[in-house]
C-alpha cells in the first residue's frame, strides 16, 4: 500500500517563533528564530543567514565602513556618493 506524501515543512519560521534583536526605525530588523537562524529585514529585502555568516556579514560591512571612512578622510573636496 502507498504511503502518503505530506508536504515538505517550511524553511521559513512562524512569526511568533523570531524573536527580536534588533530594530532602526525606517530601515529595518534583524531577528532570530529558535533554529539560530538570523534574519535581516531591510525594507522589502530579507536574508537569513546561520551565525557564522552572520557573523562575516558584520565583518565585510565594517570593512567597508572603515574603507569609505578612510576615502573621506583622504579626499580634498566633499564626497559624492555616486551609483
Amino acid at each position: 500500500m502507498a504511503q502518503p506524501i505530506s508536504a515538505p515543512k517550511s524553511s521559513l519560521a512562524h512569526p511568533s517563533d523570531q524573536q527580536p534583536l534588533a530594530k532602526a526605525e525606517g530601515l529595518g530588523s534583524i531577528t532570530q528564530c529558535s533554529c539560530g537562524t538570523l534574519s535581516l529585514n531591510v525594507q522589502a529585502f530579507s536574508l537569513r543567514l546561520d551565525l557564522q555568516s552572520f557573523a562575516k556579514l558584520l565583518l565585510m560591512c565594517s570593512e567597508a565602513m572603515d574603507s569609505v571612512e578612510r576615502g573621506l578622510k583622504n579626499s580634498s573636496t566633499t564626497a559624492t556618493l555616486v551609483h
